[in-house]
């Protein structure tokens, strides 16, 4: 009868051993399932900041190029009028 006594007794300790392993299985996925959709969600948010910036730069890249088209006619009208100056000079 002890002998089946202890065999039951360490039959319980064994369950208890494996159910406590369950446990803790279930918090360590219910652990990374948690990280997966936090990690998910920082990654849409940091997908999204950097669209932000590149639609930014885009629209200060065109505004640059708008100042440099305006700054490269100021410039070579200047040019040809200083020639044209020059040579209203040469003919007088």
């Amino acid at each position: 009868m002890k002998k089946i006594e202890q065999e039951l007794n360490e039959a319980k300790l064994t369950v208890k051993d494996k159910q406590f392993l369950y446990e803790e299985c279930v918090k360590t996925v219910s652990s990374l399932e948690k990280l997966i959709k936090d990690h998910d969600n920082s990654r849409e948010s940091r997908l999204k900041g950097l669209e932000k910036k590149i639609k930014s730069i885009k629209s200060q890249m065109q505004s640059s190029l708008k100042d440099l088209k305006v700054c490269l006619k100021y410039y070579y009208l200047n040019h040809i009028m200083i020639h044209l100056t020059d040579l209203l000079q040469l003919d007088k």
